[in-house]
């Protein structure tokens, strides 16, 4: 970071998402933390577990003015007041996904905040794995072309990997939850970020396993992009393997991210077989730590990979659009 008053972190919602952004801030070994939640017992832990202060509500964090950045890992229909109060209050602001739930809230509030000052980013944390970044990296290096066709096939097993999905915001679309809003919002924002906004899509979603729930757990997802790429996204919650393939395909040539394997492949036009490179990522907490350097990088006026407060309205619009297509079955405009 350039020189400049040190950041003071308040992290707003310390759930699982919300204690991991709170200690890999706290390992970046530049900045102050402090935990804030409405929930006495989770401020209590977490406050004790990383020797930091702690909050019961967001206006007595706001009133000690001692903090000059959020971090928001609130259920998603409060994300957008939580993050009015704290940008009006002059603080940067990093938002856990999706930007919100009600679009016309959404859209006022992207139209308030341009510009850079004070910081406003969205935590699409796949934006800083290793093997994603590899890849965006390769494809600008290179000279394949426009990517003309996205692949996608994901999932990952919910009863292992987050046991207690049946008890927080994932079963009602109300509040963010389902396979679309929760996982598939991810994969959107890099397909974007790759080959630019979606135009229209067709979505098949159904509810298929997970207990406890009535939201989709399998989403198939069609799109049709701005810039003429077609794509093709498939994702579950409940099959064991936790895996994450994605090919990117151009005239001159092709990349594919195993993100499960650690590695990026590249095969140029010409070329007899792909050239892999390794891209792990170390452990879960590895991209998390990238992102919250890159968000420091952002608030002192460098350039960052993070998504933009109008790129997460993007995502946000697909989501939405992905979830009226599921029920209407018809192709719909973001």
């Amino acid at each position: 970071m350039s020189p400049g008053p040190p950041l003071r972190i308040l992290v707003v919602g310390v759930g699982s998402i919300g204690e991991r952004q709170l200690r890999c801030f706290a390992h970046t070994g530049s900045v102050e933390v402090a935990a804030c939640d409405t929930r006495p017992d989770f401020v209590k832990r977490v406050a004790t577990r990383y020797d930091c202060p702690g909050y019961a509500s967001l206006d007595d964090a706001l009133a000690s003015s001692r903090w000059n950045a959020a971090v928001i890992c609130t259920p998603a229909p409060s994300h957008l007041s939580i993050a009015r109060k704290c940008l009006d209050a002059g603080m940067h602001v990093l938002l856990e996904k999706p930007l919100g739930t009600d679009l016309e809230e959404a859209i006022a509030f992207t139209s308030s905040y341009t510009g850079d000052s004070p910081v406003v980013r969205m935590a699409y944390v796949y934006r800083c794995t290793p093997a994603m970044m590899l890849a965006k990296s390769l494809l600008e290096q290179r000279n394949f072309g426009p990517i003309r066709h996205l692949t996608a096939t994901c999932g990952q097993n919910f009863p292992s990997f987050r046991p207690a999905y049946r008890e927080t915001y994932y079963t009602k679309h109300s509040t963010g939850g389902g396979a679309i809003q929760d996982a598939l919002t991810h994969m959107v924002d890099y397909m974007q970020w790759m080959a630019g906004p979606i135009e229209s899509l067709l979505c098949d979603a159904d509810h298929q396993v997970l207990e406890g729930v009535e939201v989709e757990d399998t989403v198939n997802l069609a799109t049709r992009h701005r810039q003429g790429a077609m794509g093709s996204l498939s994702l579950n919650q409940f099959q064991l393997p936790n895996e994450n393939s994605i090919g990117l395909h151009a005239m001159g040539g092709s990349i594919k991210i195993e993100v499960h394997q650690g590695r990026v492949g590249e095969l140029s036009a010409g070329a007899d077989d792909w050239q892999w490179h390794d891209a792990p990522t170390p452990d879960r907490d590895g991209p998390f730590l990238t992102q919250a350097r890159a968000f420091l990088d952002a608030c002192a006026g460098q350039s960052s990979a993070l998504a933009t407060l109008t790129e997460g309205l993007e995502a946000m619009k697909v989501g939405l659009a992905a979830l009226r297509g599921a029920a209407s079955n018809k192709r719909e405009t973001p």
